[in-house]
């Protein structure tokens, strides 16, 4: 099977064994899992604060309703060299998975950086989407997505455990919190 071809030659499975990394895999449940793991094993996300993380980390679960290709607001350099060194992987994921005849990433859409960042900074429902087409709706799915994957983090990195719980902490908060049990 392809796949295998591609997690071997990545390091992930040992014939039909899943390696450390491959238990880390395992773990995250995403359209983009093999694109975060990788994120994770080369320590791309290591340095970033709670808001840089979940910001980075937004760029797996998003995807932009409109196909304006405007280049997002990016948060702070930080996540832009974070958000660089991911579509680099990205890039490279690509490339291997076309070698052995698979697709299964999709392109980072960085449209939830800024919006995310700043929620995740304590700033206002109001004042997070002036500017954006997002409904409130797509704000608090995009969000509960965003929470999710963070917690599949923490479960899947012990190194990034507390910056993603902090994290799930920063953004479980007004509508959120009130309607993530709902959806």
């Amino acid at each position: 099977d392809q796949i295998c071809q591609v997690l071997t030659h990545l390091g992930y499975i040992e014939g039909e064994k899943p390696t450390a990394q491959g238990k880390i895999l395992t773990k995250i449940y995403a359209e983009s899992d093999l694109l975060l793991t990788e994120a994770i094993r080369r320590g791309v996300l290591d340095e970033l604060n709670a808001p840089e993380l979940l910001s980075v980390v937004s760029t797996m679960i998003f995807e932009s309703r409109n196909a304006d290709n405007v280049a997002p607001k990016m948060p702070s350099p930080r996540v832009s060299s974070a958000l660089a060194d991911v579509i680099s992987i990205w890039a490279e994921l690509e490339e291997l998975e076309t070698e052995y005849g698979v697709k299964t990433q999709r392109q980072p859409d960085a449209g939830f950086c800024w919006v995310s960042y700043r929620w995740a900074n304590g700033n206002s429902l109001q004042s997070v989407l002036k500017g954006t087409d997002m409904s409130v709706g797509d704000f608090v799915r995009s969000t509960k997505q965003l929470s999710d994957l963070l917690n599949q983090i923490a479960g899947a990195s012990e190194k990034l455990r507390p910056v993603c719980k902090d994290a799930v902490k920063r953004i479980d908060r007004g509508v959120v919190a009130f309607l993530m049990g709902d959806l």
